[in-house]
């Protein structure tokens, strides 16, 4: 079997990707031209396209790269993944689109659990940040002082809002149902 790895065929590929990112800007721009205004499922597919237009830029200079180094395969499939991975959220969240709910209640529900699943990880992450020198003391914690890493906290609950609720005792994250 003939290796696909050429110059010739990650050129093709490169080139590929140059032109579907130059048709989501003309996309992108046209709505914008025409002031449209979109539906909930429509801005998120939008989001998405965006998403994988900017993952696609990232991957031409990785393909280049590519042609004289092999190891350029495991951030390439990593790039991958993280399209196809946003691809399938999107096929997803599009089944609960419904035409005739104006409201798009059962779209946004999906899309507040997958955020609710992103701020725990953000959470996660900040605390973990916020004592790296605890667990290695050659690394600064990001945050320099306990009031920054608050002032960050209050801003992601304010930012992130809608999914919190305060039970009367304390402000939590809202459960699934």
């Amino acid at each position: 079997m003939p290796s696909l790895k050429t110059p010739e065929t990650v050129k093709a590929l490169q080139d590929i990707i140059v032109e579907y990112n130059a048709l989501i800007d003309d996309f992108s721009i046209t709505q914008v031209e025409k002031g449209a205004h979109l539906k909930k499922i429509q801005k998120v597919s939008n989001d998405f396209l965006e998403r994988t237009r900017i993952n696609c830029e990232a991957l031409v200079p990785m393909l280049e790269i590519y042609k004289t180094n092999n190891a350029m395969i495991q951030p390439i499939g990593l790039l991958t993944r993280s399209i196809l991975s946003d691809f399938l959220t999107f096929c997803y969240l599009v089944t609960f689109a419904d035409a005739q709910d104006t409201t798009q209640e059962s779209v946004q529900n999906e899309l507040d659990l997958l955020e609710r699943d992103f701020l725990r990880s953000m959470l996660e992450v900040g605390e973990l940040e916020s004592r790296l020198n605890e667990y290695n003391k050659n690394i600064l914690n990001a945050y320099e002082t306990e009031e920054i890493y608050l002032e960050h906290l209050a801003h992601i609950k304010e930012e992130f809002g809608h999914l919190y609720i305060n039970d009367g005792t304390e402000l939590r994250i809202k459960k699934p149902q």
